[in-house]
């Protein structure tokens, strides 16, 4: 019975691969293939067939001979062996890469909607390269069989193609030369029976969300592919969508089929605030006719074998916060997956009418974006530089996080000048300082902001050098401040101390107050700014968290941390990056500042003991009177809106009777009561450029943008913004309560706060205690010269 069910699975698989090669008819009669004819005659395609599974095989068997050499593994370390099959992945991904890049190449185009912006980019080379989280749910439309590989190539972009997991049909488990490789790599195998799979998953789940053993007690990155279809887009898979419309009462999709939203709503309950994020890419291939199928246009054997590849794949971008997905309830999930798919299939309908999906339309010579969308091709990356770099371990941690973000494969030959330094390395610098950077060919660089410079430089499209010139020249600035006036004085404050220096009580006591006086200039500066340059994380923050790293481990105690509030809340969201965290997984925090401890003398004779005894009482009495004044000051407010009295109607109770009661009855009449003109003001919101917004749900993604930008402003802000109209004709619009009588200082934390127009409102004018009313309640559209938009989304930010 046992081998009858592997043979019926067996011919199964073996059916579904021989209808994935199968050639592929030009669709309807007489009708030309869309990517024209077959480039390659019979005889060529044999040989291409050849080559590409000769390929394809012996890349395969050689990753499963690693994964197999690997397994043991597991019994001695379970974190080294999931870090060891995620490198057998990768180099799956690469294999995967490089056969679409040399048997298939074509035009991959990219869009994105406004939250994504940024984060995808031409790279040298005209490859493409994006910054996606390194834990994420990534939901795709399936239209055939290689979207997974075009996806898979997506996380290669992001350096994830290690990482990623995905949720596949119980038959491909058998499929040969692949079974075993797949089985390695932790993928979910679902039999689409609930009552099997669900267990499954789980177990497959709970492993995803597992932290490590190790100090760090980290999470794993992670992609999870979920295909909510559960199968690809044909004319049987179309009829059975339409039955499950009837019997459903869903309305039916033209482009996609309904998605099904058990699974992927039990993943996101499973794996809950272990993913904050959920990345959706919409899938199109070019020469697909309208209300076709593209399975029987693009089978594997036109795309790799025949030449005849899509003239373009088409992927659009977009993204949703996992917190304000209702997955925790499985009727108001289904309408939410519903609703995307309804977004999707109307982008769809757009690519299809105008060979285009949606986009940003913003031009970005930095990107490589033009009018919101990169063309580029799948290829692998140039093959990254190797070198050694000589340092102590913690004085080169800027180092070795740029060369981690940007993978320049970099060995540390741990070096410590105070324990002695070798003639080799003498013979590499003769000053015998650190660090030292030895690259190919001999290139040699001997000082520590050169160093981060030049790995930083090799990412064409770095953002941490900056956007500008002057960001350039300002990044350099605070990494030439840090090294000559912050490293020395906390060095020589910190390395007596922990006994790396002969201890001196007044030069130490000299050394603080030459570290605190630079400390400030630093905590003066970071009051109004969340990096040292711009809005994002440059190398100067790298550079100088690195710098300051043994400070935080030794002596900026708690009373020091409270005292410069500033630093510390710029510190811990540095070291708490991934960027960082990549390389230092545990940066400390001291409670209390280490003390010195003289060294245990070897016993002396009695006499000379008693006569060394008051010279050593006399000794430890001594005190420096001016210790530590220079960090006797107040510690500064973190926001310009924090020095302001204390209110007597608290944001916060605002905020909870606002989402507590019903809007128009309870919550504003409490609010008119309790507002006070000398304490809030309140102001309408415009956006300027409504005659750009697209489709309305991305119209909604660009707010929710907004208001991530906003967070810093969030004790002293509360409101909502709406899309009024419908696609391709809407308005955004909304009202905001802002602690104190100017609504600048609230929004200029969000760079692109310059693309709304603010006007404060009169709360005494009756049409502008409406207008507050209407946009807070969402009941009644807007009217704008002379034409009614009705309300179509909205977001709040308390």
């Amino acid at each position: 019975m046992a081998d009858g069910l592997i043979r019926r699975r067996l011919k199964a698989t073996l059916d579904e691969a021989a209808f994935i090669i199968q050639d592929s008819p030009p669709g309807k009669e007489g009708e030309p293939h869309p990517a024209g004819e077959a480039k390659y005659g019979t005889g060529v395609e044999i040989l291409r067939l050849l080559l590409l599974t000769a390929y394809f095989i012996a890349g395969c068997l050689t990753i499963s001979a690693t994964q197999i050499v690997g397994a043991p593994i597991y019994f001695v370390n379970k974190d080294w062996y999931y870090a060891y099959m995620a490198l057998t992945k990768q180099s799956f991904g690469i294999l995967v890469t490089t056969i679409t890049q040399w048997f298939s190449p074509t035009v991959i185009r990219v869009s994105w909607d406004a939250d994504i912006r940024g984060q995808l980019f031409k790279a040298p080379g005209g490859r493409l390269e994006s910054q996606f989280p390194e834990r994420l749910v990534l939901i795709a439309n399936h239209q055939i069989y290689s979207d997974w590989l075009y996806l898979w190539w997506a996380a290669y972009t992001s350096k994830m193609h290690g990482h990623i997991y995905i949720i596949l049909k119980e038959s491909l488990k058998y499929m040969p030369i692949l079974s075993p490789g797949i089985l390695f790599y932790g993928f979910i195998f679902m039999a689409r029976k609930w009552g099997s799979d669900k267990s499954r998953m789980e177990y497959r789940l709970q492993k995803l969300k597992t932290r490590r053993s190790g100090p760090s007690q980290s999470l794993d990155p992670m992609w999870l592919l979920i295909f909510p279809e559960g199968t690809n887009l044909s004319r049987n898979t179309r009829k059975e969508s339409a039955r499950w419309s009837q019997k459903s009462g869903i309305p039916d999709l033209q482009h996609q089929l309904l998605p099904r939203s058990t699974g992927m709503q039990f993943c996101l309950d499973q794996l809950d605030d272990s993913v904050e994020w959920v990345y959706d890419c919409t899938m199109a291939y070019e020469g697909v006719p309208k209300g076709e199928y593209a399975p029987e246009y693009f089978t594997l054997r036109s795309i790799y074998f025949q030449g005849r590849p899509p003239r373009s794949v088409n992927m659009h971008w977009r993204r949703f916060k996992t917190s304000e997905i209702p997955y925790k309830d499985h009727a108001a999930f289904d309408k939410w997956i519903v609703a995307r798919w309804k977004e999707k299939d109307d982008m769809l309908e757009q690519y299809y009418s105008t060979g285009r999906f949606p986009s940003d339309g913003v031009t970005d010579p930095k990107t490589g974006a033009v009018d919101g969308f990169i063309e580029t091709q799948v290829q692998p990356r140039s093959l990254l530089e190797v070198g050694q770099i000589y340092a102590e371990n913690s004085g080169s941690i800027v180092q070795l996080v740029v060369a981690k973000e940007n993978k320049l494969d970099v060995e540390l030959v741990e070096t410590r000048p105070s324990a002695g330094i070798s003639a080799d390395y003498l013979k590499i610098n003769p000053l015998g300082k650190v660090p030292t950077f030895v690259g190919p060919n001999g290139f040699l660089l001997t000082d520590a902001i050169a160093i981060a410079i030049y790995f930083a430089s090799q990412n064409e499209r770095t953002v941490l050098l900056g956007k500008t010139k002057q960001d350039y020249a300002s990044i350099v600035r605070w990494l030439s401040y840090s090294n000559s006036e912050v490293l020395p004085a906390l060095s020589s404050w910190v390395e007596p101390l922990i006994g790396q220096q002969q201890y001196n009580q007044k030069s130490v006591l000299d050394s603080k107050s030459k570290a605190n006086k630079a400390l400030q200039v630093i905590e003066d500066h970071l009051l109004t700014q969340t990096f040292f340059v711009g809005e994002r994380i440059t190398l100067a923050d790298l550079f100088v968290a690195s710098e300051l790293a043994p400070g935080f481990q030794y002596v900026l105690d708690k009373a020091w941390r409270s005292e410069h509030p500033n630093i510390t809340r710029w510190y811990e969201t540095i070291v708490n990056q991934p960027i960082w965290q990549a390389v230092v997984k545990e940066p400390v925090l001291i409670d209390e500042a280490v003390v010195y401890t003289a060294p245990k003398k070897e016993k002396a004779p009695k006499a000379a003991a008693a006569a060394a005894a008051p010279k050593a009482d006399k000794k430890a009495k001594e005190v420096d009177p001016e210790e530590d004044e220079p960090v006797q000051e107040a510690p500064k407010a973190k926001h310009p809106l924090e020095g302001l009295p204390k209110p007597t109607l608290i944001l916060d109770d605002w905020k909870r009777k606002y989402s507590n009661e019903d809007t128009r009855a309870v919550a504003l009449p409490w609010f008119w009561e309790h507002y006070k003109e000398d304490e809030y003001s309140l102001w309408r919101v415009d956006y300027l450029y409504n005659d750009e917004l697209t489709l309305t749900f991305m119209s909604s993604n660009l707010i929710g943008g907004f208001f991530a930008r906003l967070e810093a402003s969030r004790k002293f802000l509360f409101g909502a913004a709406s899309v009024y109209g419908k696609s391709n004709d809407s308005i955004i619009r909304g009202a905001f309560l802002v602690r104190g009588p100017e609504a600048l200082p609230a929004f200029d934390v969000a760079p692109d706060y310059e693309s709304y127009k603010f006007t404060k409102l009169d709360p005494s004018s009756a049409a502008d205690r409406e207008f507050v009313e209407d946009q807070w309640s969402w009941d009644k559209p807007i009217v704008v010269d002379g034409k009614e938009y009705e309300w179509a989304d909205g977001k709040v930010f308390k």
